[in-house]
């Protein structure tokens, strides 16, 4: 779960939870809202996340996240 060069990590399961997480916030997008914490289990972020490996992918779900939690 690392994409260091861009200062965050996304990661999703295959019914559509992301988490993202930063040194600055966290973001969880679960039934279909987004939340500005950490909404899953540690055993569920290991076992049922996987890393988003397409940067752009990546961005445009964190670009997502940030636009609907107001974040900047």
């Amino acid at each position: 779960m690392t994409m260091s060069a861009d200062d965050f990590d996304v990661s999703k399961t295959d019914d559509g939870r992301v988490l993202i997480l930063s040194e600055k916030y966290a973001a969880s997008f679960v039934g279909g809202v987004w939340h500005r914490k950490v909404m899953f289990k540690t055993q569920d972020i290991q076992e049922d996340f996987m890393t988003v490996d397409s940067p752009v992918e990546a961005k445009r779900l964190r670009d997502e996240a940030f636009k609907a939690l107001n974040l900047k």
